[in-house]
């Protein structure tokens, strides 16, 4: 439920590579295999509620929400979505989408409207679980109830800080009884452990940290869409690991974790890496990780839909 990035794979992109702060967050299995444990997978078209927390009143705000907001409603028709129509259900149902983002609003530091203090500090899920509820109720931008068919976002501010983010975790996804969330915290606190070892310098859409929320988001979207409620997809052999763990190092290598070089990573006139191409136009370039294909037993990047 937790992903974070390692520069170790990547050296083989970079001439010199510099070890990550955050170590693998998930037991290491020992061979890649997965198991169904018999619960839900997300197989039906789903709502994403965007909460934005924190303070977006900065010049580059308005580029991040649209970045994310963007990357939402263009990812399902990807061929890398493609490859979730192969975890299916119990009924024999894969996860087709569509994924559409369907609200967002932007929270002034609710939690921390009570302190004098410029120390913007989140605890743990009860606060996150807060900041959702709160922005359900308080505004008509998320609706008037909780939507238990979507997924509701969580992004902080720079200023932002939240206990086990840049230690241990860069995103982090759950549950409730009534929905699912993720929680994905500012990269610019640590950009060594929380932004792509191959754009830390530049970014394909020239935002390096809403594009590294990207890279964390599609992590995300991985394991709360094959293993929403902890009885889904898993790895065999590993008590914590979910399905994103397996196409990221330690357990993949570095042109599993991107995709082959040339064939799906590029590079931008700029020298930022990208792996799929996104928007109405093909405007977005994103770099995100590969994802495991039941059908084929390894990390792919793109699948044909059946």
């Amino acid at each position: 439920m937790k992903s974070n990035f390692l520069s170790a794979a990547a050296a083989l992109f970079l001439a010199a590579s510099t070890a990550m702060a955050i170590a693998y967050n998930s037991d290491t299995a020992t061979e890649r295999k997965i198991e169904y444990k018999n619960g839900p997978v997300i197989t039906g078209p789903v709502n994403v509620y965007f909460v934005f927390y924190g303070n977006w009143t900065k010049d580059t705000s308005e580029s991040t929400h649209t970045i994310l907001m963007d990357f939402v409603d263009h990812i399902s028709q990807s061929q890398w979505f493609n490859t979730f129509q192969y975890f299916t259900n119990g009924n024999g149902n894969g996860i087709k989408g569509p994924i559409k983002s369907f609200a967002g609003v932007i929270d002034s530091f609710s939690q921390h409207q009570d302190s004098n203090s410029t120390d913007y500090h989140l605890a743990g899920r009860d606060e996150y679980l807060m900041i959702i509820k709160d922005a359900a109720a308080k505004t008509n931008h998320l609706g008037e109830t909780i939507d238990s068919h979507g997924i509701y976002l969580v992004f902080t501010s720079e200023e932002v800080t939240i206990d086990g983010f840049c230690t241990e975790w860069c995103g982090y996804n759950s549950w409730t009884d009534q929905f699912l969330f993720a929680i994905i915290g500012h990269p610019k606190q640590c950009p060594e452990a929380c932004v792509p070892p191959l754009n830390r310098e530049v970014s394909p859409n020239g935002n390096i940290y809403a594009d590294a929320m990207v890279t964390t988001l599609a992590h995300e979207f991985i394991d709360l869409l094959t293993d929403p409620l902890g009885d889904g997809y898993r790895v065999v052999g590993s008590e914590k690991g979910e399905i994103g763990d397996l196409c990221i190092p330690p357990i993949a290598s570095a042109a599993e974790w991107w995709g082959q070089e040339g064939v799906y990573l590029n590079k931008t006139d700029s020298g930022a890496y990208y792996n799929i191409v996104l928007g109405e136009n093909g405007q977005y370039k994103h770099l995100i990780q590969s994802l495991w294909s039941p059908k084929e037993s390894k990390c792919v990047m793109a699948s044909s839909k059946e």
